[in-house]
């Protein structure tokens, strides 16, 4: 066994190393205790799985394996895995004792060709570092009797070629953009931070939210819910590539209960002078293209014969203009009057384009 440091670790930041010549390490390891760190250089590969957990450490380090491998780790704690053989070798990370609050953190260094199986953990989070980041296999998060959570943190970029499954994917803290190529492998919750995130459900019916940033989502079927922040600002313009009319839009998770109510429908071209308030969400039939523009939406507002009547003081309204055009894209927009009654076209913002729809929405695609 490579061990740096004496048997009993005592003060400071102790190591032990290990390499594929230590095969046989496992909790019957009782001579090391009181280890900080452990470094596994070489992984020893199938058929010999290393048990760690035993040593007491909390942080955990491992060059890339160029064959699969099995490593069970404590209940809590860092785990980083290095460059090394560029591989596309299974990773699996157990945890010792599956509890209730069992938590993982993930640092990859590098490019992964690998398959992750995360496997007896509630809480797993994976941060990138110094660089983007391609994890090129699925990720795998399961607990059999807990909801999975996999948080998303740092810097740099983050994409995930092969399948993802978990019930909750949270990157709303991940400064960088977090891509999901192949998306969801079952239901889930998928929420984006402030970067440019592609987000992919699953099959089934999912929630995506892009959170900040001009967003990327793809529900994949299943009647999936897209969810949106409070103002044009923290939401930034969303490309909604696959809406149907099995799907719901949600304003509430940004503006609060009772934001979801369709107060009416009418035509951009009526003269209807329809009274706005504000928290009200409208839908507006474009049936030409002719309102697709800030100036043309705050044209809308006004009265004398146009759809709508004078807006309001402060006031927050959605509107979705819904372009029934065989090759038209419906777009939602908010509308954040100032202390002004007039609404202009700087009050006027696009959220979110509903690519290629110019279906019919009605209050049933509206979250109640």
């Amino acid at each position: 066994m490579a061990l740096r440091i004496p048997s009993g670790g005592g003060y400071g930041t102790d190591v032990l190393a290990l390499d594929d010549s230590d095969a046989d390490v496992t909790i019957t390891q009782t001579n090391v205790s009181n280890i900080e760190t452990i470094y596994v250089d070489t992984a020893p590969g199938t058929g010999n799985p290393i048990d760690v957990s035993y040593f007491g450490a909390s942080n955990f380090r491992m060059k890339n394996a160029s064959e699969a491998t099995t490593i069970t780790v404590a209940n809590e704690g860092t785990f980083e895995i290095e460059n090394g053989a560029a591989s596309t070798a299974d990773i699996t990370i157990l945890c010792a004792t599956a509890g209730t609050s069992d938590t993982l953190s993930l640092i990859v260094g590098d490019d992964l060709g690998n398959n992750l199986a995360l496997t007896g953990w509630e809480d797993v989070t994976i941060s990138t570092e110094a660089e983007a980041i391609t994890i090129g296999g699925t990720v795998t998060q399961t607990h059999s009797a807990s909801v999975e959570k996999l948080t998303i943190l740092g810097e740099e970029d983050l994409t995930i070629t092969g399948a993802v499954r978990v019930d909750w994917v949270d990157a709303s803290g991940f400064a960088g953009a977090l891509v999901l190529t192949s998306g969801m492998v079952m239901q889930a919750w998928v929420k984006g931070g402030p970067g440019e995130d592609k987000l992919r459900g699953s099959a089934d019916a999912d929630i995506l939210q892009g959170g900040g940033g001009d967003d990327t989502l793809r529900g994949d079927g299943g009647g999936d819910k897209f969810q949106f922040e409070a103002t044009a600002a923290e939401n930034g313009h969303d490309a909604i590539e696959d809406f149907t009319t099995a799907d719901t839009l949600d304003f509430e998770p940004g503006y609060g209960p009772g934001m979801n109510t369709l107060k009416g429908t009418s035509a951009d071209d009526s003269t209807g002078d329809q009274t706005p308030t504000s928290g009200d969400i409208w839908i507006l039939v474009d049936a030409d293209g002719s309102t697709d523009t800030a100036g043309e939406v705050a044209d809308l507002f006004g009265g004398g014969g146009r759809p709508f009547a004078v807006g309001v003081a402060d006031m927050e309204l959605v509107l979705i203009i819904q372009d029934t055009q065989t090759d038209g894209s419906s777009i939602i927009w908010y509308i954040e009057n100032d202390a002004s009654a007039t609404v202009t076209a700087e009050e006027c913002a696009t959220v979110a384009t509903l690519a290629g729809f110019h279906g019919t929405i009605t209050d049933e695609n509206i979250k109640n």
